[in-house]
């Protein structure tokens, strides 16, 4: 299916040494791809620039909705995503076309490939990568990375462990059980679940940590901001918390006889502990 969206575009001036094609028309090609899996199922999805959206549904079987997006009809269908199967390990993947041509896309014309990846509940492993784009996912069991060069990154109701990394974009990890790490360049970072593990660090953002009733700390965690406010909610008792501001100098928040500690760093910001609700 085929859709056109007008657009206003911005000329710019190219370099010589590339052709340049501008069009006020987005066109949309869409495609759809299915793998049959299990719980075994190992999936990884990539896109140069696009966002990503994982959901789950009660089938044996993974679909892959592709939106090609470009200038042009033939522009759109010649982004090339390679799809392939071998055994459980399921890959799809969106080829950046600067690799291939050195024609490039001005303003609303510039190419993209988005991806709605729909898969079992359970799996062994998913990853997800994009250069540019929003990535979220949701209702899944597995283990977990998420990876965008530049966008948001939105999780809920997702167990097992959990990498969330971007260059550039707010965090949001909502419902989440087991261990969690999670890096952003700037941006906010919110984490709620059952905690196991906590590594989270970003360049200039707030933090927010909910680790709820029944996280178990299986080893020390580390909170860091480079910029902005850190809040921390655990359970009652579980931990040593360490606070290093700006200059350095440790104060200690609270003391337990727990052999864990959290290390919590911001270098222009203030930390605080709300009461535990437990």
């Amino acid at each position: 299916m085929t859709r056109h969206v007008f657009a206003a575009v911005f000329l710019a001036a190219a370099s010589a040494a590339c052709s340049t094609a501008v069009s006020g028309e987005v066109v949309e090609v869409q495609e759809e791809k299915r793998f049959a899996a299990g719980a075994d199922a190992d999936v990884e999805v990539r896109t140069f620039d696009g966002a990503i959206e994982v959901r789950s549904w009660d089938r044996d079987e993974v679909r892959v909705e592709i939106t090609r997006r470009s200038g042009s009809r033939p522009d759109a269908e010649a982004l090339e995503v390679r799809a392939t199967q071998e055994g459980s390990r399921i890959l799809v993947e969106a080829v950046n076309p600067a690799e291939q041509s050195p024609t490039i896309r001005l303003g609303p014309a510039s190419r993209s490939v988005s991806l709605i990846v729909t898969t079992p509940a359970r799996l062994a492993r998913l990853q997800a990568r994009t250069g540019d784009g929003a990535i979220s996912a949701r209702d899944v069991s597995a283990a977990v990375g998420l990876h965008t060069g530049d966008g948001p990154i939105r999780a809920e109701r997702v167990t097992g462990s959990l990498a969330a990394n971007t260059g550039d974009g707010d965090v949001s990890l909502l419902d989440v059980q087991g261990p969690v790490e999670v890096h952003s360049g700037d941006g906010v970072i919110e984490v709620a679940g059952l905690l196991d593990g906590l590594l989270v660090d970003t360049g200039d953002g707030d933090i927010r940590i909910d680790a709820r009733q029944g996280s178990v700390m299986k080893g020390d965690w580390v909170v860091n901001t480079g910029d902005g406010p850190i809040s921390l909610r655990l359970p009652a008792g579980s931990c040593q918390v360490i606070f290093r501001p700006r200059d350095s100098i440790s104060r200690q928040k609270s003391t337990t006889h727990s052999r864990f500690r959290i290390a919590v760093r911001s270098w222009n910001g203030k930390f605080t502990a709300p009461r535990s609700r437990w």
